[in-house]
């Protein structure tokens, strides 16, 4: 990782730790420093001398390494900050992405099952979980690598491809964009998406899997969406997989097919969530209802 506004490279899981070089001249790379206070640093987020760390089974850790700077640096040139190795699904943590105002921290452990852990780290002294999160695909399932743009954190999800969540609420994330690379049901493996990029100027997204190749998606988002989503859309994502969310005003979902055949119907009260069972890929009609049996909506849904 480059730390643009110090000229720092570190340099994670070489024959230390963590190597960090100055960029100040970018042909002839100076060696500042080998970090070893943990066996492992898998993955890096540094702004201004200030690491968040994620450590493998040693859990997470900000560290500063302004100390550096000094014409002098002491013997140990780093002050840390904050260690934080409780916490749910901790297992081996492999990588995360700090929000722009500094706030946010998501954090994926690279474990089958273990959920992505959105966390408030805006006082070095209270880190907390706010929230956790999943593909919702399997139980399986596992986020590699994420990276947070705007209200928006962008995940290459092993096995279940690019996954979008709305984390402008951190307390509740809302996936609101989903694009599955990887066609193979196994999730006992690491395969599938690997990479998300989403900062080209046009506003797609790069997606690299390891098995099915590169992929460049439009995911356009509305603003503001979770307010879009619980007021203005009825479903989404559409179109769908093994499910789809429904609109919280909701109770009840009715799916036809495209001649008007009644398909099935579901309570949603609860969940807010219609699972796909048995439905053919295809194009359907769905009708929502209210608690009182009036319809509050309807439209088209494609599941694929």
């Amino acid at each position: 990782f480059i730390d643009t506004a110090t000229a720092k490279l570190y340099a994670c899981a070489g024959n230390t730790a963590m190597d960090i070089y100055s960029l100040h001249d970018p042909v002839n790379l100076t060696f500042l420093y080998s970090y070893n206070d943990v066996g492992h640093v898998h993955d890096a987020y540094v702004i201004n001398d200030t690491a968040f760390l994620n450590c493998g089974p040693d859990g997470f850790r900000i560290v500063n390494f302004s100390l550096l700077d000094l014409p002098l640096p002491p013997p140990i040139p780093y002050i840390e900050l904050a260690s934080f190795t409780s916490y749910p699904d901790a297992g081996y943590n492999h990588s995360g992405w700090l929000s722009d105002d500094g706030t946010i921290y998501a954090m994926q452990d690279e474990n089958h099952g273990y959920d992505v852990k959105i966390m408030d780290v805006s006082d070095f002294n209270n880190i907390t979980v706010l929230s956790t999160l999943n593909s919702s695909e399997n139980a399986q399932s596992m986020a590699h690598n994420g990276i947070i743009k705007g209200d928006f954190l962008y995940l290459a999800y092993y096995h279940d491809g690019l996954r979008v969540f709305d984390i402008s609420d951190p307390s509740n994330p809302i996936q609101v964009c989903n694009y599955d690379t990887y066609s193979p049901s196994s999730y006992n493996s690491y395969k599938g998406a690997w990479g998300v990029y989403p900062y080209l100027p046009s506003g797609n997204i790069i997606v690299s899997d390891m098995q099915s190749g590169l992929y460049v998606l439009d995911c356009t988002i509305p603003v503001n969406s979770v307010e879009n989503i619980n007021q203005n859309l009825n479903i989404y994502p559409n179109p769908a997989k093994d499910y789809f969310n429904v609109n919280k005003d909701a109770n009840r979902i009715e799916i036809y097919d495209i001649s008007g055949r009644k398909i099935t119907q579901q309570i949603i009260a609860t969940e807010h969530k219609f699972y796909r069972e048995d439905i053919a890929n295809g194009l359907y009609i769905y009708q929502l209802f209210n608690e009182i049996n009036l319809e509050i909506g309807n439209g088209k849904i494609i599941f694929e």
